[in-house]
């Protein structure tokens, strides 16, 4: 039989075929590794990893409760991580230091950009314009495919950020307005830097028509 361009394609079907019915229960199974990803994403608390104090971009918590022995519980997220003197919280950005709840991501955003809205998830807001947008280091999931694991699954000192108070965030906002349509407070900020957006949004009123817009991708209040 004269081995054709139809019986080779023919041939290579039957063999993947093979292959791959072969390969599905151990697949199923888990790997004859048993190379599987981690049952729980929730992550935990950091027991004994808080600094040893404070430093410029620390901030009191905005939500907690003191309990007894100088521990305290964050109320921010769902997590309500209950942390010891010198623990840290599953975001990563929140540590108990003498029985006070302290934000590690204050005025410290590793990410600042002027944003396409199209790269927001909103639908057909104001399109083909920019808005201002900043992002803060820690997030209070652990999902297997984020895409920006680099600044979720870090801590606010591990990485390079920018110093933008409040005050300097507004300024930013206000001196590129004739460019700007709105404000994004984009990634987990919302649950690891709540208090920085509240503040932002207290200092001077924005200007007309200046949109401002939490895109939150963790789990917030």
């Amino acid at each position: 039989m004269a081995f054709n361009r139809r019986r080779f394609l023919y041939c290579s079907g039957v063999a993947l075929c093979g292959s791959v019915c072969i390969g599905l229960p151990v697949s199923l199974a888990g790997g004859a590794s048993g190379n599987r990803g981690p049952d729980d994403i929730r992550g935990r608390i950091l027991r004994g990893e808080a600094p040893a104090k404070r430093w410029k971009w620390s901030r009191e918590g905005y939500r907690y409760r003191r309990l007894e022995s100088d521990q305290v519980q964050c109320l921010i997220c769902p997590n309500r991580c209950t942390l010891s003197p010198g623990d840290r919280s599953i975001c990563r950005s929140k540590v108990n230091l003498e029985g006070t709840l302290y934000t590690l991501a204050y005025g410290n955003p590793c990410a600042v950009h002027n944003d396409p809205v199209e790269k927001k998830p909103l639908y057909h807001f104001r399109p083909q314009t920019k808005v201002f947008s900043l992002a803060a280091a820690g997030c209070n999931f652990r999902c297997l495919n984020c895409q920006n694991w680099e600044i979720s699954q870090a801590r606010p000192e591990a990485l390079r950020f920018y110093e933008l108070f409040p005050a300097a965030a507004v300024e930013g906002f206000q001196r590129l307005q004739d460019r700007l349509q709105g404000a994004a407070v984009q990634a987990a900020v919302d649950t690891v830097g709540k208090g920085l957006e509240i503040d932002i949004g207290a200092v001077e009123h924005l200007a007309e028509g200046f949109q401002r817009f939490g895109i939150d991708i963790a789990v917030g209040n």
